[in-house]
């Protein structure tokens, strides 16, 4: 064929821009609809990787410790108050009230008990305590499902060797339903 030159067909010509014409248009409805996947998924997730959001009524029930860990701030001391022998159970009621029951395995020994009120927001759990009305503890909650709850607070404060010094410090509440 050489130097000749190739005569278009008129129809050739119009499927030639007729096809490009397609594919542009399918290139620009793929990202629009790309796009549109990606902004509904950040809409959608937003709010999701902030931690639980519990409803009032997944607390309700008589919840017992499988763990109490404190972990001192700035430290490496720490103690799980129920792996050695003692224990805790909180009953969140329907009235907004809790009871908090703790054994503490010495040394020393105590015995404690709570009464109060709590709400719920986002993934935050406050109690406030009957006996201290003017001091909300907010404490962080990590999981909650039907049977299982862990609950973390950032600054508090234990006593790690017995001295009547406490030492600040985090801790850690593992709980199950019973």
């Amino acid at each position: 064929m050489g130097d000749e030159a190739v005569a278009f067909h008129p129809i050739g010509a119009a499927i030639t821009a007729l096809y490009e014409e397609i594919r542009m248009t399918m290139r620009r409805r793929s990202g629009s609809i790309l796009t549109t996947f990606l902004l509904i998924g950040f809409v959608g997730c937003g709010g999701d990787d902030d931690g639980v959001s519990p409803e009032i009524a997944d607390l309700i029930g008589t919840w017992n410790a499988t763990s109490l860990t404190f972990a001192e701030i700035g430290g490496g001391a720490t103690v799980d108050l129920i792996a050695d022998g003692g224990s805790l159970t909180i009953v969140f009621r329907n009235n907004l009230t809790y009871s908090l029951t703790q054994v503490i395995v010495g040394p020393p020994s105590a015995n404690y008990s709570e009464d109060g009120t709590f709400t719920v927001n986002e993934s935050v759990l406050t109690v406030l305590d009957d006996a201290d009305p003017l001091d909300p503890t907010a404490i962080q909650i990590v999981t909650l499902t039907s049977t299982a709850l862990t609950l973390f607070l950032a600054n508090d404060e234990y006593d790690f060797n017995g001295d009547d010094n406490d030492t600040p410090a985090s801790f850690t509440l593992v709980l199950v339903k019973q």
